[in-house]
């Protein structure tokens, strides 16, 4: 079979998908045959590509389709340009995709940490959210600063305008991190929650159709009402 990015396109077009899934982009192909899409994962590691090649699990004893993922940001960005003039169905979503990654450059490419800024900022009192939004990158990266530094963060208290005005010493922050995994537990299996919350996110799926029935009125799934005693309603 033979494969060049007109092919692609078509395949595209017809079996793909382009959007945002969860915090990034993603292009994904699924089929239940796995001969073009052999075809297709061979091409694009010949092309510099690193797509993910799997097989999703069936249900109800049925086969599981092939699927291949392409998720870095970069190969997603340089595949979208090859494919905008080529793409007639998804020529939408991938301008979309475009605009969304022009929009919300990663954190992880934003320049490096000068460790004179990072330092003064910290002495300041600041933050370490407020830090990171003022160095332009992700609070885990001025974690790993931190790590390399031995630089100490201020926990807890009093913010305002993003300083710690009073912040928490180390006695209290412990005492306060115990008191909140003592209140803050799922009410159906008793594990440690976020502050504000009812129940874990395993818990809270089963009940998302009391919670949040909003989400559900896009189908047509109906819940059927917990019965009690199973006699009643063949009575």
């Amino acid at each position: 079979m033979t494969i060049n990015w007109d092919y692609i396109a078509g395949f595209t077009d017809g079996e793909g998908y382009i959007g945002i899934v969860g915090r990034g982009p993603r292009i994904t192909w699924g089929q239940k045959d796995i001969r073009p899409l052999e075809a297709m994962y061979e091409f694009l590691l010949g092309e510099g590509y690193h797509p993910a090649f799997g097989r999703r699990k069936g249900i109800e004893g049925r086969d599981g389709l092939y699927y291949i993922n392409l998720g870095r940001r970069d190969e997603v960005a340089k595949f979208a340009e090859v494919m905008s003039g080529r793409l007639v169905l998804k020529y939408p979503a991938c301008e979309k995709v475009l605009k969304w990654m022009q929009d919300n450059p990663s954190k992880a490419s934003r320049g490096e940490v000068e460790y004179k800024k990072f330092s003064m900022l910290v002495n300041q009192g600041y933050t370490i959210k407020e830090i990171a939004n003022r160095l332009n990158c992700g609070v885990s990266k001025l974690y790993r600063f931190y790590s390399k530094y031995k630089v100490t963060f201020k926990s807890g208290g009093v913010v305002q305008n993003g300083k710690h005005i009073q912040p928490m010493t180390k006695e209290e922050w412990l005492a306060h991190r115990a008191k909140k995994e003592k209140n803050n537990k799922c009410v159906d299996c008793g594990k440690s929650i976020y502050p504000g919350g009812e129940r874990c996110v395993s818990c809270a799926l089963r009940h998302r159709h009391q919670t949040k029935p909003e989400s559900f009125k896009a189908s047509d799934i109906k819940f059927a009402p917990t019965v009690k005693n199973p006699s009643e309603e063949l009575a």
